[in-house]
């Protein structure tokens, strides 16, 4: 996935900010949720995956993607607060 493409899907997603309004905006992009737990979701496809921290008050605080079909040695998670 391009760079620009998943920049805009997380500054979507840290807009939406509420924890099932985060979901539908990643699920809508094909994304599937790969792991859950009180604070965090991951969610994939494609090989790239992004975590999404949530606060105490379900708010979307920061994401992590990475991409798994980048080359291993330069692969390194983009974050967006």
């Amino acid at each position: 996935m391009e760079k620009a493409y998943i920049t805009q899907l997380a500054h979507s997603a840290l807009k939406a900010q509420k924890r099932t309004l985060v979901t539908d905006v990643f699920v809508r992009q094909g994304f599937t949720i790969q792991n859950t737990d009180f604070d965090d979701v991951t969610f994939a496809s494609q090989g790239v995956s992004a975590t999404v921290a949530f606060d105490r008050h379900s708010n979307a605080t920061q994401i992590s993607v990475l991409d798994s079909h980048a080359d291993s040695v330069a692969a390194k998670p983009l974050t967006f607060y």
